[in-house]
């Protein structure tokens, strides 16, 4: 009820502040002026990069901890065997020379050969461990990653979705990163490995291409990053500092590195080291994953908003979250604005340039720059080519305008939130672009 009410609220202030900056300052350009204020800070968090030199890995040769590889799978079967497979070629030794990890696949309450699967490889592999977890009616990931903490045997748990595939030198290159005291969690860059499915896969192939930009901007000027699930990598001691995964969380990715960032804690974004996953291949499994994300998000702002406001937040960060939970307001603000075009044509007065298309033009603008100079960096120097995907992400972020507001909806009128609901995975790998990118 609590988040009810504060949400709505804040749609309320969302509202109101989009009536009088289209009554009172209709037309006028000091909004443009703000509007400009707002693209020169988004410009520093994403664009930062071209003005500061990247961070380097960090040089800890004798910091080696051992490693609980944890993944958790849900009717996996036709994917777990290969990502095991994959896994198990990670280089990562102690100074004697042996294995530093542990792989945990947890089978969650499967109701296909998941199970039978992991059991017959379990035969291969003696650092296997394989942790069957009986059915539970709303069952979820970061539940999973509770329950299986105890077992662990690492100081640092490695979390990985079910078709996740990294190169053999991942632990390697990231481990050093949590060398530093004061970091609690490190994010790998997300890739899609099967981007030439279809126009949905490489629509977002290049998102995520666009994410790992702002990511970088955002660890680069110290703001508020973010981890993203699969590829997290989290010391187990900031996770029991922050009381643990919040097992109702939707987003347990984006949960997690908000009460670290509350405790202290800093997280870590590693641009030059990926991690690879399948892209969801129809619109219908998109919308759900979506619909998981937009609503755990909002409600994540919403569990920690006074928090976030409170002394113990660097003013850098508060804004860093404030400049992204934009993102959430510009649907609302596209409504208001519209509804405002739409009696204006009714009473015959002329249309001018508001200050949502002011906002909006310098939004796509920022964006598309950044995701221009992701592609000419990662995919192709073709400026065709770069022009192209450009635009394909700018019409595919479209897809978020009915997925926020119809998540606005859900959580006004439903007291409970949406299942966890996990994402499809297929099998359809292209491990010849993972092993030559």
């Amino acid at each position: 009820m609590f988040e009810r009410i504060t949400l709505l609220f804040l749609l309320g202030i969302l509202v109101a502040i989009s009536y009088f900056s289209e009554t009172l300052a209709y037309g006028n350009r000091i909004w443009f002026c703000i509007g400009g204020g707002l693209g020169v800070f988004f410009f520093y968090l994403f664009a930062v990069s071209a003005h500061y030199r990247k961070r380097q890995t960090p040089h800890a040769p004798g910091y080696r901890p051992f490693v609980s590889i944890v993944i958790p799978a849900k009717n996996e079967e036709t994917v777990i065997r290969a990502t095991v497979s994959e896994m198990m070629k990670i280089v990562y030794h102690s100074s004697e020379g042996e294995p530093n990890y542990e792989l945990i696949v947890v089978d969650d309450g499967s109701t296909d050969r998941t199970l039978q699967v992991l059991q017959d490889i379990a035969k291969e592999y003696p650092n296997l461990v394989v942790y069957h977890r009986a059915p539970r009616p709303r069952s979820s990931k970061p539940a999973v990653l509770n329950e299986v903490d105890p077992i662990c045997k690492g100081s640092i748990m490695a979390v990985f979705d079910a078709d996740a595939r990294v190169k053999p030198d991942f632990m390697e290159r990231i481990i050093p990163f949590l060398a530093d005291p004061r970091v609690g969690g490190v994010q790998a860059h997300k890739m899609i490995s099967n981007r030439d499915v279809n126009w949905l896969s490489e629509a977002q192939y290049v998102e995520l291409i666009m994410m790992g930009r702002f990511e970088e901007g955002r660890d680069l000027s110290n703001g508020a990053c973010e981890m993203r699930g699969n590829g997290m990598i989290v010391k187990r001691e900031a996770v029991a500092d922050t009381g643990g995964w919040t097992e109702i969380a939707l987003t347990e990715d984006l949960d997690m590195s908000t009460k670290m960032m509350l405790n202290g804690w800093e997280v870590r974004f590693c641009p030059d080291i990926p991690v690879y996953e399948e892209a969801v291949l129809n619109w219908g499994a998109l919308y759900k994953q979506r619909r998981r994300w937009a609503e755990g998000s909002i409600r994540r702002y919403l569990q920690y908003m006074f928090r976030l406001l409170g002394p113990t937040v660097p003013l850098n960060k508060k804004a860093d979250m404030l400049a992204f939970l934009c993102e959430f307001f510009i649907p609302i603000w596209m409504l208001v604005d519209l509804a405002f075009h739409v009696r204006r044509l009714v009473q015959g007065v002329p249309l001018e340039v508001s200050a949502f298309m002011y906002f909006a033009t310098l939004m796509f603008s920022i964006t598309a720059f950044n995701v221009a100079k992701g592609i000419h960096e990662r995919v192709s120097r073709d400026w065709k080519e770069i022009i192209r995907l450009t635009i394909m992400n700018e019409l595919f972020a479209v897809f978020w305008v009915p997925v926020i507001l119809r998540t606005y909806l859900f959580m006004l009128v439903s007291s409970r939130p949406m299942a966890w609901i996990k994402t499809e995975h297929t099998g359809t790998h292209h491990d010849t672009e993972i092993a030559h990118s």
